[in-house]
């Protein structure tokens, strides 16, 4: 009922003798000549009694048509803040702006986010950085995609005893150095696509050669079915040599304890020709009872470490560092974040290989969008 409806039914009300019974006869009327729906009796009493509306309050029942120009207002200006004060360390979030910004229970995200896409062009936009791949590799992808994606989602979970992979982590030796590895793993900022060159915007560019910090070469294995990371080795160096001692003595004890003994264990790597792949790995790998499944060339969205443990790993080790770390003691704290990594996260992630090799057969072999 209108403000108008209102305002009708109490002169009606006031007009000499009339009685509810009256008033929603001449209510009807009015209505059916409008072609509106009838007033019941009862209607009409709670709003002569002042019950059901009430001229100096402001009319709160229903949900908001709109999120209104105020709203977006305080939004966008609690985001530009946060991006400056975040300086691409870490992501701000649509829940972090609104919480800052005291809209938290005045509008819900699923409103907020329309809005502000319309009115200012605000939404998730990316630091790309995407892998330049040839025809030939494209082509490989493709075909063992076509290959591979045969196999269900549990077959990555439970047949799979481990994924193993390397990775160098550089050492936050000082806090300027920690800032500058952290704004190394934003992948992408709740901006505009004209604020993507301003300075809380950008992506530092990874220098040739590190960072100007020691670093520690790891090699890790996480096993899909127990949800952990089963096997973690540092390295002095990485060679063939270094690769062979890997599967002999470090790998195969560590399935042996997770599996138990088995006739062959099957692990997913990537073509490494300095270890993996060379003569002295492959000679490790027989004498480990290892069976290999290599991935195509350039394809570390098939790899669970690459695709989002590694940089889970970091990303808590870096919260975690001190003031000024050493090789020894950040070595330390990578492995404890490694060991201790959530079971339900390791194997959700473990088990995404199913969609994301369905993803680049969909795309025959191109950029795929887990990229």
């Amino acid at each position: 009922m209108s403000p108008t409806d209102v305002a009708t039914l109490e002169g009606l009300a006031r007009k000499q003798g009339a009685t509810p019974q009256t008033v929603l006869a001449e209510a009807g009327k009015m209505r059916r000549k409008k072609k509106l729906p009838p007033l019941s009796e009862s209607a009409i009493r709670r709003v002569l009694r002042g019950e059901a509306y009430h001229r100096a309050k402001v009319e709160r029942r229903g949900r908001p048509k709109k999120t209104t120009p105020k709203v977006i207002k305080a939004f966008e200006k609690t985001r530009k803040k946060l991006l400056k004060k975040a300086k691409s360390r870490y992501r701000v979030t649509y829940s972090g702006v609104m919480k800052e910004a005291g809209l938290t229970g005045k509008v819900s995200i699923r409103r907020i986010q329309p809005a502000v896409l319309k009115e200012e062009g605000v939404g998730w936009h990316p630091a790309r950085q995407r892998l330049d791949r040839t025809a030939e590799e494209i082509a490989k992808r493709a075909a063992q995609a076509a290959t591979w994606r045969q196999y269900p989602e549990s077959h990555w979970k439970e047949d799979i005893h481990g994924y193993i992979d390397n990775k160098t982590f550089y050492v936050p030796i000082s806090e300027k150095k920690k800032e500058l590895l952290q704004k190394q793993k934003v992948t992408g900022h709740l901006r505009t696509k004209s604020e993507g060159s301003n300075p809380e915007c950008l992506r530092p560019k990874k220098q040739k050669g590190g960072i100007g910090c020691p670093s520690v070469c790891i090699t890790a294995c996480v096993s899909p079915s127990k949800g952990r990371v089963i096997m973690w080795k540092e390295n002095k160096t990485w060679n063939s040599d270094e690769a062979k001692a890997m599967y002999e003595l470090h790998l195969q004890p560590a399935l042996t304890r997770t599996y138990g003994p088995r006739d062959f264990y099957r692990v997913v790597e990537d073509g490494d020709p300095t270890g993996y792949q060379s003569s002295l790995g492959k000679a490790g790998k027989r004498a480990a009872k290892i069976r290999s499944w290599r991935l195509p060339p350039r394809t570390p969205e098939w790899m669970p470490l690459d695709y989002s443990i590694w940089e889970e790993i970091e990303r808590k080790a870096l919260e975690a560092a001190a003031k000024k770390e050493t090789k020894a003691s950040y070595g330390k704290k990578l492995k404890k974040v490694a060991k201790g990594l959530n079971v339900a996260y390791v194997k959700r992630v473990c088990a995404a290989m199913k969609k994301r090799i369905q993803g680049t057969f969909d795309a025959k072999g191109e950029h795929i969008q887990f990229d």
